[in-house]
């Protein structure tokens, strides 16, 4: 059974400046990658760069609101 985190695609950074796009079941832990609007995301992901990042955890957690996040930094990090 394919799970719903395994479906689509996404652009990874490994060994070079350019993306590479792979299929979301083989991220690996350590890769950087890049996302878009409306592209689902593994849980337990760090936020490394961007802005006005609201993330839908509904299927996760059942909340119902958009989960904003913030870039990890010296300063958040617990």
């Amino acid at each position: 059974m394919v799970e719903l985190a395994d479906e689509g695609e996404i652009a990874v950074y490994r060994g070079s400046r350019d993306t590479t796009t792979i299929p979301n079941s083989e991220l690996l832990v350590g890769d950087v990658f890049e996302f878009s609007f409306g592209i689902k995301l593994p849980a337990d992901c760090i936020l490394i760069e961007g802005q006005n990042v609201v993330c839908d955890e509904a299927e996760l957690t059942g909340e119902p609101d958009g989960i904003e996040k913030e870039p990890l930094t010296e300063e958040n990090y617990k």
